[in-house]
């Protein structure tokens, strides 16, 4: 860098220079085509006549040429960034061009085709560090893998123009449909399945920049999309593109709702995840990405505050929870087993442990409607969830006893194979001992591993015995209080959905009554208010039901039974076992089925299997 002055002409950076010698070119056009005349007299100030001259020019002079040589400054995007060259702004949302047939070309949309032509063919070829040619793109509009100039060069430099701070940029790029479908086009390239793919790496820069920039039209299109949890579920296995999927979520918050978790659920976000847990048609490592996902949803909907990643309690997430899916979780776990078993376990393992009523912002058992009106960002109620998986304990025990005949068969195969062997394994020592399940611990003392699904029922009783000792999963009248509020909460939507459906059909009719006569007109706007009358009127009637039906419950105070001391007794267990609370009934049904003795006789028959202190302890 020069330590003296050049002089003030060399103070124009290179992109100035370009921009002057286009402006005066456009200014010539300009002239040479418009009708009036005094459309010329005035003259930019960044117009150097003295420099290009004062000669006409014509349509060909304004050619592409300008655009290519201002991708290739490096000072671009610095100028861009910093914000104070509002002319190149403009010359590239504003600006245009002549092509070979003389036809009118935005720049913005010449840089659009050019990046999706550069990665359409990097996703055909697949990227290399070498092309050998000629700027071909420049000439025809289309690439052609002769270039000696790299793809990855213009791509780089293109996204990162609409990923600048400019906000006449994005909102020009946020603005067009054109640009963000075929934006969406690159989830259906070939080469997007891997993690280092250069074209994953442009999409998201892109629609991140667009998401947090442009975040209200970035979202309308992403809601306008019918297709596109299916096309982010296609590539559910490369976790950038579900990472960007958590960030449009956490767009909607309870304080300022996007309508996407809406959107989502219309989409069937979270049965589609859930038809992932097959063992017969998806491999575990899709198995395990469709259980991230869904855990990760857990995560940022949890019923009190962790972090700054977070929206509160849903509307996905109580479908998870519903009693349909928890059935569908019981059945990959009873029916697929394998790896979707350990896969489901672990979902509701997080649907426990991030939905603890213990911590609610609303207490469930001193509450009414009026205070606090049921919606679908209440506290998830666990109560659905622990009944159904109580009401499989004989299922689950019975798989407990299935896998240890399995591994007694192994070990009677076992014995009599070593038969006829030279006694290598007597040195071996224990129940278990079938040779070709033992590893090897720090010590060098052979065990027989515990086993995949044995490991995953017994962290779900461990975590069932958990969610038992909540509060509200020991009280009765928050069992009625739930459900109360939960036919309230469908009611109500249910309402809100026939109202919005009529005000579309009033609407209608109002605009189309302008064509009729006026007794026609007052005639439909009578039944329009008719109609309106007994929508509230019904609405006022269901409120006013829903609401005695829930100031029952709150009335209700002998639902919850009180048990004299001391505690243990035979009155007293019959007395608990005549109605049971949901946690009751879980421990009941604990104790008589013997998993705590099982559990003790699986600790003590594989020793060394470290996971024990979590779930024994």
């Amino acid at each position: 860098m020069s330590l003296w002055p050049l002089g003030e002409t060399l103070s124009h950076s290179g992109v100035d220079s370009i921009l002057d010698e286009y402006y005066l070119i456009f200014r010539s056009v300009k002239c040479n085509t418009a009708s009036p005349i005094d459309d010329c007299k005035s003259k930019p100030l960044t117009e150097p006549e003295s420099e290009f001259g004062a000669e006409p020019r014509d349509r060909s002079d304004l050619n592409q040429s300008f655009i290519d040589r201002i991708l290739l400054e490096t000072a671009l995007l610095d100028e861009l960034d910093e914000g104070a060259n509002d002319r190149l702004v403009d010359f590239i949302c504003l600006g245009y061009f002549f092509d070979d047939r003389a036809q009118q070309v935005n720049h913005m949309n010449y840089l659009v085709d050019m990046l999706m032509a550069y990665l359409k063919d990097i996703d055909r070829t697949g990227y290399r560090t070498s092309f050998l040619l000629e700027s071909s793109f420049h000439q025809t509009g289309e690439y052609n893998d002769q270039d000696d100039e790299d793809p990855m060069l213009y791509v780089n430099i293109i996204s990162s123009i609409f990923c600048s701070k400019s906000k006449l940029i994005t909102e020009s790029l946020a603005q067009s449909l054109p640009f963000l479908s075929s934006l969406l086009e690159i989830l259906q390239f070939k080469n997007i399945r891997t993690e280092n793919c250069p074209i994953l790496a442009v999409f998201l820069k892109i629609n991140e920049s667009l998401l947090f920039e442009q975040t209200s039209k970035y979202l309308n299109f992403f809601k306008s999309q019918m297709d596109i949890v299916d096309n982010f579920l296609n590539h559910i296995e490369v976790s950038p593109l579900i990472e960007f999927l958590i960030k449009v979520v956490l767009t909607d918050q309870t304080e300022s709702p996007t309508g996407i978790i809406e959107f989502l659920h219309e989409q069937n976000l979270i049965p589609k995840c859930l038809n992932f847990l097959d063992n017969s048609m998806y491999s575990p490592g899709i198995q395990n990405s469709s259980g991230e996902l869904l855990k990760a949803l857990i995560s940022i909907s949890t019923n009190f505050k962790l972090d700054t990643l977070w929206i509160g309690p849903n509307l996905l997430i109580r479908q998870l929870a519903s009693p349909q899916y928890v059935d569908q979780l019981i059945d990959i776990v009873l029916l697929q087993r394998g790896h979707a078993m350990g896969v489901a376990v672990s979902i509701i393992i997080e649907l426990i442990r991030k939905n603890n009523s213990d911590y609610d912002a609303i207490d469930l058992l001193d509450t009414t409607i009026v205070n606090n009106p049921p919606s679908q960002r209440d506290p998830i109620y666990l109560g659905h969830l622990l009944y159904r998986l109580t009401m499989h304990m004989e299922d689950f025990y019975a798989l407990l006893i299935i896998l240890d005949n399995n591994d007694d068969d192994d070990d009677d195969g076992d014995d009599d194979d070593d038969d006829d062997d030279d006694d290598d394994n007597t040195n071996i020592k224990g129940p278990a001992s079938g040779n070709h399940h033992l590893l090897e611990n720090q010590l060098h003392e052979s065990f027989k591993p515990l086993g995949l699904e044995r490991v995953k029922i017994t962290e779900l009783i461990s975590e069932m015995l958990h969610c038992s000792n909540m509060g509200l999963m020991n009280s009765k009248r928050a069992e009625k209080i739930a459900c109360a509020r939960d036919k309230c909460r469908e009611a109500l939507g249910h309402d809100l959905l026939e109202e919005a459906m009529d005000n579309l059909s009033i609407n209608g009719k109002i605009l189309s009554s302008t064509t009729l006569n006026d007794e026609c007109s007052n005639d439909s706007n009578d039944r329009n208010d008719n109609r309106i009358k007994k929508r509230k009127s019904k609405k006022r009637f269901n409120d006013n039901e829903l609401y005695s039906t829930f100031d029952t419950f709150d009335d209700d105070s002998n639902d919850d039974m009180s048990f004299e001391i001391p505690y243990v007794s035979e009155a007293q267990n019959l007395k608990l076992r005549k109605n049971p609370t949901i946690g009751d009934l879980f421990k009941i049904k604990l104790h008589d089925l013997g998993f705590l003795p099982k559990f003790l006789l699986l600790f003590l028959r594989y020793p060394w299997n470290n996971f024990w202190h979590n779930i024994v302890i």
